[in-house]
């Protein structure tokens, strides 16, 4: 009755197997040397298919496994060099917008070359891997022969279906000749639903006639992982004297998130890429009310592989998108609050009560103590039902170049709550993969491919970068449960750079008297050196 993962199946007659990676997208395998790998003992079958790009090995234990893929002599050739900076490059913003208006537009009001803008900011959001806890594994064997063979998988995947579907193509057999036995898995967040570790076991149990397993290792999976990609944002406001918005304008440049060849062939991506990539639309839309609202975007297919990551674009788009309405108001020294709930669209009452509700809990609970302590908010929808709003509390050590994330007070309307526990549950993880987005989490490259392969050179979120939560879960039964599963993460980002944001001020601030200290007024106002620093640290 213990759950039972693909990992710990233990079937009579398994044998080991294992496919040596690419270093990258799209190499090709040029050159194989197997013949040491083959005289090994315990070494079964070495599966070579040049035409296909395929090298695997099969073997009767483990550790004879490992002894034999580290013995293949191969070369590579590569159709793409990477290399740090070339990856960010190809979704730059401004580059795209220098040629004109961006391929999808979600707004499309004619906002003008506005030479006034308030606010004019650049955001960039690195690309980032599921890193899920579990690597991957599955096993696959064939049984009979003929009309009569039947494949057997084991694997813990988020579509079972896919799975079915796919080997049954690989193969050439009916749906009802493949059964696939879903396992248990350690973490998915849209990185288990193709067909990856599974094809490798079937086409090694179709090169032996064995029944083979294969785990892969926590290299493998941050070589094969599909990431989310990369983007970068530009995002433009204007407001009138009371701090009403007159002007919105979000364009971005994005990688694939949901329409990507691991999902679709190249025939329907030459369809659907002609509406703009439907995970990078994910909160696009800014919840805020504007007389002028514009939103475009373009979807690069990169040479990297990219997918689904939870949320798809809308932790990067609320990001910018809030960001910037918080510099609004420090800009104009309103209430952050006051003025997202003064501009908020009045069609979402739902999202102004979850944003009211984390102000008044934050309201009697203390800013951390410290010398740079701040607090920010952030607030957003998710698929047009799920609401949320956040307040984050940080202390930052600008001597250490460090940020810690103190408190989160997370409120969320799902509609009818089915399962409250499971939904704060639910919230506390989305929160850590937050921090985690915001602080620690980035895929680099090599002009080879990636860089980082393990979590010592790929940091995520620890036990010592655990914050006091707070959570408020509002639940109204005349709405129809909306979901949770991704949501929470949408706010958390952005309400770690404003609460950052509000130190950097502090800072500034200070910044600004002491040097008005030493000297006089006009004599500060002429400063060449102290104007542009100032900017600098605006």
């Amino acid at each position: 009755g213990k759950p039972m993962f693909t990992a710990d199946l233990v079937l009579p007659g398994t044998v080991y197997g294992s496919v040596l990676r690419p270093p990258g997208m799209g190499a090709r395998l040029q050159r194989a040397d197997t013949a040491a790998a083959g005289k090994l003992p315990g070494v079964l079958q070495v599966v070579l298919d040049l035409a296909n790009n395929f090298l695997g090995v099969v073997a009767e234990t483990p550790a004879a496994l490992a002894k034999a893929m580290a013995a293949l002599d191969v070369e590579w050739t590569l159709v793409h060099e990477l290399g740090e900076g070339k990856i960010t490059a190809l979704v730059d913003v401004d580059t795209a917008l220098s040629r004109g208006s961006l391929r999808t537009r979600l707004r499309d009001d004619i906002i003008g070359s506005e030479p006034d803008w308030d606010v004019d900011l650049r955001f960039d959001v690195q690309m980032q891997s599921h890193a899920q806890m579990e690597p991957r594994a599955a096993i696959a064997e064939i049984e009979g022969t003929g009309g009569e063979r039947r494949l057997r998988i084991w694997t813990g995947s988020q579509d079972p279906y896919v799975i079915q579907r796919q080997a049954a193509r690989q193969l050439g057999l009916a749906l009802d000749q493949v059964i696939v036995q879903n396992m248990h898995l350690g973490g998915a967040f849209g990185g288990r639903e193709h067909y990856d570790v599974e094809r490798d076991a079937v086409t090694l149990a179709q090169a032996t006639g064995r029944r083979v397993k294969v785990q892969w290792s926590r290299e493998d999976e941050f070589k094969v992982a599909r990431n989310r990609p990369p983007s970068s944002h530009r995002v433009r406001l204007r407001a009138d004297a009371n701090g009403k918005l007159l002007s919105f304008w979000h364009a971005f440049v994005t990688g694939r998130h949901f329409y990507t060849r691991a999902r679709f062939p190249a025939w329907m991506l030459a369809y659907y890429n002609r509406k703009g990539d439907a995970g990078a639309l994910n909160s696009a839309v800014s919840p805020y009310r504007s007389p002028l609202h514009r939103v475009e975007f373009t979807d690069i297919d990169l040479p990297v592989e990219t997918g689904s990551w939870r949320s798809l674009a809308a932790a990067p788009n609320i990001f910018a998108s809030d960001c910037a309405m918080d510099e609004l108001a420090l800009l104009r020294n309103l209430d952050p609050v006051q003025f997202r709930l003064d501009n908020l669209d009045p069609a979402l009452p739902r999202l102004a009560a979850c944003l009211t509700r984390v102000r008044d809990i934050a309201t009697v609970l203390p800013v951390p103590t410290g010398e740079h302590a701040g607090r920010g908010y952030a607030c957003g929808v998710y698929k047009d039902k799920s609401y949320l709003a956040a307040c984050v509390d940080v202390s930052v050590d600008y001597g250490k170049s460090e940020i810690r994330v103190e408190r989160v007070i997370c409120c969320q309307d799902v509609g009818l709550a089915i399962n409250p526990d499971q939904l704060r549950a639910q919230l506390e993880g989305n929160i850590y993969w937050g921090i985690g987005m915001a602080l620690l989490e980035e895929v680099r490259f090599t002009r080879q491919g990636i860089a980082n392969l393990n979590f010592d050179s790929y940091p995520i979120p620890r036990i010592q970068s655990s914050p006091e939560i707070v959570l408020d879960i509002l639940s109204d039964r005349s709405h129809p449960p909306s979901g949770s599963g991704e949501t929470g993460i949408i706010v958390i980002p952005a309400a770690i750079a404003n609460a950052v944001r509000v130190t950097l001020r502090e800072i500034h601030t200070h910044f600004l008297q002491y040097f008005q200290r030493l000297f006089t007024l006009d004599e500060f106002r002429n400063c060449f050196f102290i104007h542009n620093v100032a900017n600098i640290v605006d």
